[in-house]
């Protein structure tokens, strides 16, 4: 279901309702507070990333992303670093 709904209203909507990764648009919007059209696109593509299709949650395992907590951490926060 397609909506209209604002930049910002979108990013209110990532922030309320995309659970533990709300964390994770807060970063983005924090680092692109500048450029909310930016944010709400790498919002979308760290979600995606994170909980996206199967095929994204294998190639993950295959880098040894998802399979260590430890470089999860420090792939976010280079991620994080990216986006300052």
């Amino acid at each position: 279901m397609e909506m209209d709904a604002t930049t910002a209203e979108e990013l209110d909507i990532l922030t309320k309702w995309s659970g533990p990764g709300s964390r994770y648009v807060m970063s983005i919007l924090c680092a692109n507070s500048n450029n909310p059209d930016v944010a709400l696109e790498k919002a979308w593509e760290r979600l995606d990333f994170l909980y996206g299709s199967p095929e994204k949650t294998g190639i993950t395992e295959e880098v040894g992303l998802s399979a260590d907590n430890q470089m999860l951490g420090l792939y976010l926060l280079g991620q994080n670093l990216n986006n300052i």
